[in-house]
């Protein structure tokens, strides 16, 4: 791998913020895997977003349930 090949921590950062992982050719995810693995900060920023994710997918409401403004 040279080293246009590897990511940068700014690219790192775009990838998890748009959430494309599950998108991502296996090329390009096995270089993403490989920056977090040797990257402290961004492993740092994919636990923050997936921390970010959990939360908001928490907080939807449910079938069922009415959102803040919709009473009848």
């Amino acid at each position: 791998m040279t080293i246009e090949q590897k990511l940068k921590c700014k690219d790192v950062a775009r990838i998890l913020s748009d959430g494309l992982d599950a998108q991502m050719e296996p090329g390009e995810r096995t270089r993403l895997r490989l920056h977090l693995v040797i990257c402290e900060a961004c492993r740092n920023v994919e636990q923050q977003f997936d921390l970010l994710r959990r939360l908001v997918r928490k907080a939807e409401p449910t079938q069922g349930d009415e959102a803040p403004g919709d009473e009848r």
